[in-house]
């Protein structure tokens, strides 16, 4: 009777209520498309909290993560959104998009392994528990890049796999191939690393991955022969005599951006229009780090900054002291920031939000740099270069040979290029810590007999600062 009386007296039936969701759903998608934000979250919210129980509740949870992971850039609060499609409306068509959401946040904002392992986690548990769907290549491509930074490189590897065959035409096959590459190469696997280069170059050939794989190729081809050699790039700008003032430091971005730190401050060799360079203090500025994403960073005696001026950290601290003194910095995949300050004389490690994480214990290092999660730190005797792992932890070092090294990097392959007997030699080293090449600066047949600096680009390329020549050489 109750019911009978209810539609009677025209209380909304489920179509009803549905069909009302779906008329503020639209407004919603209208007011979104406009910039109208504030109107659009109303219209979203509202469908959270009074439909509730319509087919229109999940979608509008999944708007609002859009929302505030793609507009306002707040991936936390983002999360909050995608779990609460995760929890209450599993069987909805958004619980796929939710899962690869979440999982996509944990690993961009991860702070350590647990992260990565719940990310992990979520996918392996939508893949099983939902088929039919538009975001198994993504989460393929998460497995394979959540592997990849757990260190677990077979399960990796298969997941890259079953993406490239079982999804050629997917966006993300590109970005799995350039991974796949690297860590085949990782595992000992020289020629597998470049097939898949060479997959990558050929089936895709017009995906920006590919310009990046003919950089990495040149690297695996130098690395596959039993002798490394480099020539002089005489084209390089940086090369002219008495170009720069007393330069000290050389950095270079993943797009093949050159920065150069001289007395008279921050100078780019590019072939394009160089970038507009905003400094608070540019007397402040100590050399250059580069990014997750490959952005050349500034980095001066108190902060880290981006070219135009914006801080990336500043503000460090170690027991209530403020740095001041920064030489050197490395920022790892996790965003933890590894900071030499002279009056520290150690590596401090900070999170990707600026509070101390600890000191790595090497007194009077004089450098330090990152490859993917990792950290490597030169003593401060120049006769190793230790590594430090995800954790943290000291796991090994490279010292073949080094005595008094003045500087090192590290290439996207994990080669280490060292320079070492007072910026006279370079020693290049394998991923594997096997010496593979020496440059005796001192023969006579380079332009310069001792270096101050090194770096190097996505090619494998060299770079070496001659402070009294005034210039910077590139060997390739």
């Amino acid at each position: 009777m109750f019911w009978t009386i209810s539609f009677v007296l025209g209380l909304p039936l489920a179509q009803d209520l549905n069909e009302q969701a779906e008329r503020l759903y639209t407004n919603a998608g209208t007011f979104m498309a406009a910039g109208k934000y504030s109107e659009a979250l109303a219209d979203l919210q509202k469908i959270v909290d009074s439909y509730h129980t319509t087919n229109w509740a999940d979608k509008a949870l999944l708007e609002i993560g859009g929302y505030y992971l793609n507009v306002k850039n707040e991936p936390l609060t983002a999360l909050q959104y995608f779990t609460k499609i995760q929890d209450n409306y599993p069987a909805s068509e958004s619980a796929p998009a939710a899962y690869y959401w979440k999982a996509f946040i944990l690993d961009a904002s991860a702070s350590g392994r647990s992260d990565l392992e719940n990310a992990t986690a979520d996918l392996i548990r939508m893949l099983n528990l939902y088929s039919d769907h538009d975001w198994e290549d993504g989460a393929l491509f998460l497995l394979s890049r959540l592997g990849a930074r757990l260190r677990e490189y077979p399960q990796c590897l298969n997941h890259a796999q079953r993406l490239e065959f079982g999804f050629p035409g997917s966006r993300f096959v590109p970005a799995a191939l350039l991974l796949s590459s690297r860590v085949a190469y990782l595992s000992g696997r020289d020629q597998e690393a470049s097939l898949t280069l060479g997959r990558l170059q050929t089936r895709y050939s017009d995906s920006p991955e590919a310009e990046t794989a003919a950089s990495y190729m040149a690297i695996l081809n130098r690395f596959s022969g039993p002798e490394l050699s480099y020539q002089l790039d005489r084209n390089f700008p940086g090369s002219v005599p008495k170009k720069y003032k007393n330069p000290v430091r050389v950095g270079i971005a993943a797009d093949g951006l050159v920065g150069i730190l001289d007395g008279s401050g921050v100078h780019f060799a590019t072939t394009g229009t160089p970038p507009t360079l905003r400094l608070n203090d540019p007397d402040s500025v100590t050399g250059f780090c580069v990014s997750p994403q490959g952005e050349l960073l500034i980095v001066a005696e108190d902060r880290i900054s981006r070219l135009d001026g914006r801080p990336v950290f500043s503000s460090l601290r170690v027991s209530g002291e403020g740095l001041r003194d920064i030489s050197h910095a490395a920022i790892d995949h996790y965003n933890r920031v590894y900071v030499l300050d002279s009056d520290l004389k150690d590596v401090a490690v900070f999170d990707r939000n600026g509070s101390f994480l600890k000191l790595l214990q090497v007194p009077k290092a004089t450098a330090v740099r990152v490859f993917e999660d990792s950290a490597w730190v030169l003593s401060g005797d120049g006769a190793s270069i230790i590594e430090f792992g995800p954790q943290l932890e000291r796991i090994g070092a490279v010292s073949s040979g080094l005595v008094n090294a003045e500087d090192f990097t590290l290439d996207p392959y994990g080669n280490i290029y060292a320079l070492f007997d007072k910026g006279y030699k370079v020693a290049v080293f394998d991923h594997q810590k096997n010496v593979r090449a020496q440059l005796n600066l001192k023969a006579g047949s380079y332009p310069l007999k001792q270096a101050d600096a090194i770096a190097v680009d996505q090619t494998g390329a060299i770079y070496l600062v001659d402070r009294r020549g005034g210039s910077v050489f590139r060997f390739h």
